[in-house]
């Protein structure tokens, strides 16, 4: 399994809320230092935040789905929020092969992660939760230099532990989160964020 790896976390607004693109890369970084007891190399590994984007209220969503085709690179997988207008979406975006691992995710307001005719049913909470984890375990870093940084660190303070939000928008923190949640399942050795309990 390459050890270098992009994961894109769309999230899809509607009328009244923003679309949101977060793109982030697995690195494993690895260390001079040596396991006392096994003796291989330690990694200290994190997952950067390479791009964040807003799309402006009203984008069509075929100008999301061109957008989105046009960050896909080698080693990639796609993760969507599939709730709401993620379904039709998706639809669309599918119609002709798409050069990325696509993983459909619909967000629910509680229940433990599982896996169902093709979708895998997270609950917001989880998602959220797990991001702070590997934020607190400093497996995440984000470039201040990025267009968006205040406004993605602006959200996730306004996260409450229950998943809720006192932020006005959460797109950015969504998006994060699924490319977060599926960069920890693949990259669990690694990453090691604790297990959320629902």
């Amino acid at each position: 399994m390459p050890l270098t790896h992009s994961f894109l976390g769309l999230d899809l607004g509607q009328r009244s809320d923003y679309s949101a693109l977060s793109i982030l890369e697995f690195h494993p970084h690895p260390s001079p230092q040596r396991h006392p007891a096994t003796y291989e190399f330690l990694t200290n590994p994190k997952l950067h935040i390479l791009s964040l984007t807003r799309f402006p209220l009203g984008t069509p969503y075929p100008k999301i789905a061109q957008a989105v085709r046009d960050h896909i690179q080698p080693q990639s997988t796609l993760v969507v929020d599939a709730t709401g207008p993620g379904l039709p979406f998706l639809d669309f975006l599918t119609t002709t092969p798409l050069p990325a691992n696509l993983i459909r995710i619909l967000i629910t307001s509680s229940g433990t992660p599982h896996y169902t005719n093709g979708h895998h049913y997270v609950s917001r909470r989880a998602l959220l939760l797990n991001l702070a984890v590997l934020a607190q375990n400093r497996r995440l870093s984000i470039s201040p230099t990025l267009t968006h940084t205040k406004t993605l660190l602006d959200e996730l303070s306004a996260i409450r532990h229950d998943g809720s939000s006192t932020a006005p928008h959460d797109d950015f923190a969504i998006a994060t989160s699924l490319a977060a949640w599926q960069a920890a399942k693949r990259f669990r050795k690694f990453l090691n964020p604790a297990e959320v309990q629902q």
